[in-house]
C-alpha cells in the first residue's frame, strides 16, 4: 500500500496496472453559500471510492451532498515528475461531476505521459446564487462559490501534486463547455497568474460572467418561485432548493441561468479591461469549438425555428437576444427561400454567439498580449456541441453514431489525431504533431485554425477576419437593460 503525505493528511489509493488511482480526495469543505476552507483529516484516509456529487437536478439527491468538494488523481508513477492536467467538468454550471458521464479517465490513465486530476465544485444554486445584494458582506462572494472551489482545488493540486508524480510547474487547466467558461472566468483574476501555465478550452472561453444586476434578477426569480426570503435559503432542505432550481430553468427554457458573477470579491468588475490589457493571467492557450455547436436545437426545441423568439430569450436573456435578431436581419434571413436554409442560418448565428465568437475573441485578446494561442474547429458532421471531446476521449461507438463502415478508419484516425494534439499541448505547450499540417498560433490581424474533419486542414483568415460573427457582447447572458 502506497501512502502519500498531503497538506490534508496521509492517504492511500488503488494500485492498478496503469499506475495509481486516488479517488474522492477532499480538497476543502464549505458551509452553504460560504467560501471553501482547507480540510485536514485524522489518521490515514482511504481514497478508494468516488465522493458524493454536488447537488443537481439530474441526480438522485441520495447520491449528492453539500460536502462534495473532491478531486481524483490518476498517476502513472508517484515517483515521477510529469505534466499535470486538471479537468473542470462541464454541465451548464448545473450538472456534472468528476465521475461517471462527465469524466472518462480511461484514455488518460492508459497514457503515462501525464497526471490526470478531474475535480468537483458546487453547482447551480449552491455554487452560483448571488446573495450579496440581499444578505450583505458575509455573502458577497456567494455568486462565485463554484469559482472559489475551483481555485481552492487548483491550489491544492499545486501544493501536493509532486507527491503524486506531477510537476507543479507544468499544470494545464482543461474544461469543456461550462468547464471552459469557468476557466475563462479564472483567467480574469490577476491572482491566477502562476497557478497554471496552460489552458485547453473546449466549447467555451471568457464569456457568461454575469453582472451583479443580472445575477440579482436570477436570485429574485428564484425566491419568487420558492415564496421565501433570502434568509430562509440558509436552512431550507436541499430538496426544496432542487425543486426551485428545476422550476426556474423550466420557466425560462434556459440552461444558462447560473455562472460566475463579477462581484468584485472573486471576479473583478473590470474583468474585461484586465483581460484586454493583459493584466491578469499569462500562459499558452489551445481553444476549440464545433462547427454547429447548437445544431441539436432542431431536435431539442419542437417547431424550431417557429419558436425562435422564445429560444433566443432563453439562451441569451431578454436583453442580449436582440443582437442575434440583428444578425438575422443583417443576413436578410427572412428572404431565404426554404425552411432548411432559415434553420441553418439560425443555427449558425446561435452557435457563433453562444460559442464560436467568444473563442475567436479570447484567442485574439491573448495573442494581442503576446501569448501563444492556437485554435481549432471540429468539422466532422454533424459537429454539434461536445463532439470534439467525445472524439478525443474515444467515447464513441462509431456504428451507433451512424458513421458508415468505410469511414470508420478515418474517424478512428481523427480521434487519435485530436487526442495526440491535446497531449502535445499539455506536455510541450504546442499542439502541433507530425501527423497534422503545421498550425501557427493566432497573431494580431491573422487567425488560423485546425479544421478537424475527414481530412484535417489548416485555414487562415487575414486582416482581422474571423470564423465567427464578432458583434455580440462579451457577457452572453444579460437580463438588465442597463447592463447592455
Amino acid at each position: 500500500m502506497r501512502i502519500i503525505e498531503t497538506t490534508g493528511g496521509p492517504l492511500y489509493g488503488l494500485e492498478t496496472e496503469n499506475g495509481y488511482s486516488f479517488l474522492g480526495i477532499p480538497y476543502a469543505r464549505a458551509g452553504r453559500f460560504q467560501k471553501p476552507l482547507p480540510v485536514r483529516w485524522e489518521g490515514v484516509r482511504a481514497c478508494v471510492a468516488f465522493s458524493p456529487k454536488a447537488f443537481q437536478v439530474t441526480e438522485d439527491p441520495a447520491r449528492c451532498s453539500e460536502d462534495c468538494l473532491s478531486l481524483n488523481i490518476y498517476t502513472p508513477d508517484p515517483d515521477g515528475c510529469v505534466p499535470v492536467l486538471i479537468d473542470i467538468h462541464g454541465g451548464g454550471f448545473q450538472s456534472g461531476s468528476n465521475s461517471g458521464h462527465y469524466s472518462h479517465p480511461e484514455r488518460f490513465v492508459h497514457d503515462k505521459r501525464i497526471v490526470y486530476v478531474p475535480i468537483q465544485y458546487r453547482l447551480g444554486v449552491w455554487g452560483y446564487l448571488y446573495l450579496g445584494g440581499l444578505l450583505g458582506d458575509d455573502y458577497a462572494s456567494s455568486g462565485n462559490c463554484g469559482t472559489m472551489d475551483q481555485l481552492q482545488a487548483i491550489r491544492w493540486v499545486r501544493d501536493n501534486i509532486r507527491a503524486f508524480g506531477g510537476d507543479p510547474d507544468r499544470i494545464t487547466l482543461m474544461g469543456n463547455s461550462a468547464g471552459a467558461k469557468a476557466i475563462g472566468a479564472l483567467i480574469t483574476r490577476p491572482e491566477s497568474d502562476g497557478l497554471f501555465d496552460k489552458i485547453l478550452l473546449l466549447s467555451g472561453s471568457s464569456q457568461c460572467i454575469r453582472t451583479p444586476e443580472t445575477a440579482g434578477v436570477v436570485t429574485e426569480n428564484f425566491l419568487d418561485i420558492l415564496g421565501c426570503r433570502a434568509e430562509d435559503l440558509l436552512t431550507l432542505p436541499n430538496e426544496a432548493l432542487l425543486a426551485g432550481q428545476r422550476e426556474l430553468t423550466r420557466r425560462t427554457m434556459a440552461n444558462c441561468m447560473f455562472g460566475p458573477v463579477s462581484d468584485d470579491a472573486v471576479i473583478p468588475k473590470n474583468w474585461k479591461e484586465l483581460l484586454h490589457a493583459g493584466a491578469a493571467w499569462h500562459g499558452s492557450a489551445y481553444i476549440g469549438t464545433n462547427r454547429y455547436e447548437n445544431g441539436n436545437l432542431v431536435r431539442e426545441v419542437r417547431d424550431f425555428p417557429q419558436r425562435i423568439d422564445e429560444t433566443l430569450d432563453g439562451l441569451f436573456g431578454a436583453v442580449n437576444s436582440r443582437y442575434a435578431r440583428q444578425a438575422w436581419d443583417d443576413f436578410d434571413g427572412d428572404s431565404l427561400p426554404t425552411e432548411e436554409e432559415k434553420t441553418a442560418l439560425w443555427l449558425r448565428i446561435i452557435s457563433d454567439y453562444m460559442y464560436r465568437t467568444h473563442a475567436d475573441r479570447t484567442a485574439s485578446i491573448l495573442a494581442a498580449n503576446g501569448m501563444n494561442a492556437w485554435e481549432y474547429s471540429f468539422e466532422w458532421l454533424p459537429a454539434t456541441h461536445d463532439t470534439d471531446r467525445r472524439f478525443a476521449w474515444n467515447e464513441l461507438n462509431w456504428k451507433n453514431e451512424g458513421i458508415p463502415d468505410e469511414k470508420i478508419p478515418a474517424a478512428v484516425k481523427l480521434s487519435e489525431q485530436i487526442y495526440e494534439s491535446f497531449i502535445a499541448f499539455i506536455t510541450t505547450g504546442d499542439p502541433n504533431i507530425s501527423d497534422l499540417p503545421h498550425l501557427d498560433p493566432v497573431m494580431p490581424g491573422r487567425t488560423s485554425k485546425f479544421l478537424f474533419g475527414e481530412e484535417t486542414l489548416v485555414k487562415v483568415w487575414e486582416n482581422g477576419a474571423y470564423d465567427s460573427i464578432q458583434s455580440f457582447p462579451e457577457d452572453v447572458y444579460c437580463l438588465k437593460e442597463s447592463e447592455s
